[in-house]
């Protein structure tokens, strides 16, 4: 959910943030108060509503699928109700849009990245009709040069092969890609016998080892297993060589057809110098590192929220450019700013000013620090907001996160956050990175003095800040005069499976049950050990009860 004043971005949330629920589909009248609410607005403010995608258009697509799931079906019969959820809500007759899933994406990208004249590249699992979308667009015009129909879908066929390798389909593919970097592309060949290129040169996946158009459970088929020789992992059998290998591979394939699809892009504009990535496949930051590294453009640029929930600020872009607004580039940082008013003093012994010398003396002695300041970041990336702080040279301390505070395996990485201007010692062909969806390979200093934050194969998801004014940025620098090292390890602040914290009160739940050794919250800094004995069995208690109730109906 998304907001805009007079072009300009104004706040934004994932509904999730509010119920505790990932993914949550349910109609986001939460989200709505919450975005309206945080600027002083009522319904009756509003005067048009955007929608990310074409019900319409998808359901002409459902219809063509045999074997339809219902559950699917079901879903798409209430989006055909979604004005009349709308004009229940807002309570009048309202102005309506549906802007069109990719172009939604593409707004988000071009809008975000500043850039005056770009080619564009979004790529997803599927949209309404299609699976990816390239072209060029200006201030005044977009122009389509290639699109994939489903269900020929770079997009589907990663989440598939997410599901091959033990995890969930739509939800686990960045772990697929932190996994590939243990293993070797051995199965590359066979992989991409699972395609055949038209003349076009364009990706047609063979449907005899995919089955994203039946009603079943599995995303492949058995002749796909038969193809590959590889049994597919259950979900808690050990993770062998050979799996990591298979993840590889994956990778491997989805970077070759991507670089594949840049340049015959270029080819197309030879003029044009800018690249904006957008869709789900853009989370995927070896793919961008790739695509970055095969030279077709000069400037390639990701938005912080380049998946489904960016879409929101693309069709808010979209009612926006209809309207003839002039569009203005917004900071992540879209979240309510909240005071201090659950008086969380009450459960502790004693607090302290949270000054940035002492977070960062605390964080030179191997303290792990919960930072949540000023309104939250849109998108899945924390970056500094509501994020995990520590020691980036400190042994042990990956393990530590990921299988202590994270409950997550180890295998995955953590990410680095530098002072910017030190980026370009720390990592090679750097250039400024704000919302950590690039990836760079890192030089030697950076493998001396930060190698809990890069992952096995020496690159990093970087997020580079340069703001005097953030809280985070002076951490860094106060870090850096400790300990000469100008980064820490950043890591979003929940739980494996649990949504980003967005309240104060999920940030002190999430601090007494991962047992993190600090919180800040605004200007406050807590101890875990100042936390008074009597409250842990009552606070873990009373966070059973602390979610909202899930709503049935139509979401954005």
């Amino acid at each position: 959910m998304a907001l805009l004043v007079n072009g300009a971005l104004k706040s934004a949330i994932s509904l999730e943030r509010l119920t505790r629920r990932k993914f949550d589909g349910s109609f986001p009248a939460l989200a709505i108060d919450y975005v309206l609410n945080a600027q002083n607005l009522t319904p009756s403010d509003i005067d048009c509503v955007v929608f990310f995608e074409s019900p319409f258009l998808k359901l002409q697509r459902q219809e063509k699928v045999s074997n339809q799931n219902i559950a699917l079906s079901k879903k798409y019969t209430l989006l055909f109700q979604a004005e009349y959820y709308i004009q229940k809500y807002f309570g009048k007759e309202i102005e309506i849009h549906y802007s069109e899933h990719h172009l939604s994406h593409l707004l988000h990208s071009y809008y975000q990245a500043n850039f005056k004249q770009s080619c564009f590249l979004i790529v997803d699992g599927v949209g309404e009709v299609s699976c990816s979308l390239s072209g060029y667009i200006d201030e005044k015009s977009i122009e389509s040069f290639e699109t994939d129909l489903f269900p020929h879908s770079l997009g589907l066929y990663y989440s598939a092969f997410t599901q091959y390798l033990g995890f969930k389909a739509n939800s686990d593919e960045y772990k697929v890609m932190g996994l590939a970097a243990y293993g070797r592309p051995k199965f590359t060949d066979k992989l991409k016998n699972t395609f055949s290129n038209t003349e076009n040169n364009r990706p047609m996946l063979n449907l005899d080892y995919f089955t994203f158009q039946a009603n079943q459970n599995s995303l492949f088929t058995e002749a796909l297993v038969q193809h590959l020789g590889i049994k597919p992992r259950d979900e808690n059998e050990e993770i062998t060589q050979t799996h990591k290998d298979l993840a590889a591979s994956v990778q491997k394939v989805l970077e070759d057809e991507l670089v594949n699809k840049t340049q015959k892009l270029k080819r197309k504009y030879p003029d044009v110098d800018n690249l904006v990535l957008g869709g789900g496949v853009a989370l995927n930051c070896l793919a961008n590192l790739a695509i970055k590294r095969c030279g077709a453009f000069k400037n390639v640029f990701v938005p912080y929220a380049c998946g489904d929930e960016g879409g929101a600020i693309g069709a808010a872009f979209y009612g926006a450019r209809k309207h003839g607004l002039t569009i203005k580039k917004s900071t992540p940082y879209l979240g309510k700013v909240y005071s201090q008013t659950n008086n969380l003093d009450q459960y502790f012994l004693t607090s302290r000013p949270a000054e940035s010398e002492t977070i960062a003396s605390l964080l030179k002695k191997g303290a792990i620090v919960g930072l949540f300041s000023e309104g939250a970041e849109f998108g899945p990336r924390s970056l500094g907001a509501r994020s995990i702080l520590a020691h980036p040279n400190l042994t042990g301390m990956k393990a530590k996160i990921n299988k202590h505070i994270k409950l997550r395996e180890n295998f995955r990485p953590l990410a680095p956050v530098i002072i910017e201007k030190y980026g370009y010692k720390y990592f090679k062909n750097f250039y400024p990175s704000p919302y950590m969806t690039m990836v760079f390979e890192s030089n030697l200093i950076a493998q001396q003095k930060i190698p809990q934050a890069l992952h096995v194969d020496g690159t990093a998801r970087v997020q580079s800040v340069n703001d005097p004014n953030m809280l985070l940025y002076q951490i860094l620098m106060d870090f850096n005069i400790l300990t000469d090292i100008p980064a820490l390890i950043n890591t979003s602040m929940n739980l494996n499976t649990e949504p980003i914290v967005e309240t104060e009160l999920d940030a002190f739940f999430f601090f007494v049950r991962s047992k993190i050794d600090y919180l800040v919250l605004n200007d406050t800094l807590y101890a875990i050990t100042e936390l008074k004995p009597e409250y842990y069995d009552f606070i873990n208690s009373y966070y059973k009860d602390y979610r909202h109730a899930n709503r049935d109906g139509y979401t954005f």
